[in-house]
């Protein structure tokens, strides 16, 4: 006798919303390599300086009237002032660009992964950090303006204006910052379906018109056997078979 077996199918449902989180990081990541890598983040006329150079513009005003201490025109140089603060900024941003990294690694290996539970645990190492990497960000833009601000006299000048790479810095935090609220409104992570096939309903049925077939026969009662026979519409292979056999073997 053949035994017979219920398969149980797991389905696993991608959300959406880890799909947009994963893209948010990704954007954060470049956005944070573009503002680290160049040097236009705060500009006073001619000159512009960065996170880890100082450059001057190649035009008569860098002639004219220079900065102090600032490099020829078209010319760029280590930042060699009082700038500790700087140095601590861009160490900060470059942890947050590992840490964001790691959460995008975190949040596709979560995607891609079947086991809910690692599932999990990588969407949660990605929400984690994706946290840190907003606060070291936050904590960075705001601590870059106000500590230039109170050293601003070292170059001479006091007119001063953000320039795109600082505000390429806020993109990536506003991105990074999306992508961890996505995360933390996605609290289910993954829905998990479960689904079982007919077999299981049929066996159950099959053995309960097995125990009225052999009870119809036993019996021989005519009121039984027409209701044995009133089985004909039952959607179940073994009805319609029972159902043939006494049109065929018993009379009433």
């Amino acid at each position: 006798m053949v035994s017979q077996t219920t398969t149980i199918e797991t389905v696993t449902i991608v959300r959406p919303l880890k799909i947009i989180s994963a893209l948010c990081l990704f954007v954060s990541f470049v956005l944070l390599i573009i503002c680290l890598s160049t040097n236009y983040w705060l500009r006073t006329k001619s000159f512009h300086i960065g996170l880890f150079k100082e450059c001057s513009d190649n035009d008569i005003s860098a002639v004219m009237n220079p900065v102090a201490g600032a490099p020829g025109p078209g010319k760029c140089q280590g930042i060699n002032r009082d700038a500790s603060y700087i140095t601590a900024v861009a160490v900060l941003l470059l942890i947050g660009l590992v840490a964001t990294l790691i959460a995008f690694i975190g949040n596709i290996l979560g995607l891609k992964s079947n086991d809910l539970h690692r599932k999990h645990v990588f969407y949660k190492i990605a929400t984690y950090l994706a946290l840190f990497t907003v606060l070291l960000e936050l904590v960075s833009l705001i601590v870059f303006p106000v500590c230039f601000f109170l050293r601003m006299d070292n170059y001479g000048r006091r007119n001063w204006e953000f320039d795109w790479s600082y505000g390429i810095a806020w993109g990536s935090m506003l991105f990074t910052f999306g992508a961890s609220l996505l995360l933390i409104c996605d609290k289910e992570h993954e829905e998990s379906g479960t689904n079982f096939p007919d077999s299981t309903s049929n066996q159950e049925l099959s053995s309960f018109f097995a125990i009225l077939a052999f009870s119809c026969i036993v019996t021989a009662d005519s009121d039984f056997l027409g209701f044995c026979l009133s089985l004909e519409d039952t959607p179940n292979p073994f009805s319609s078979s029972l159902v043939a056999f006494f049109q065929r073997k018993t009379p009433i």
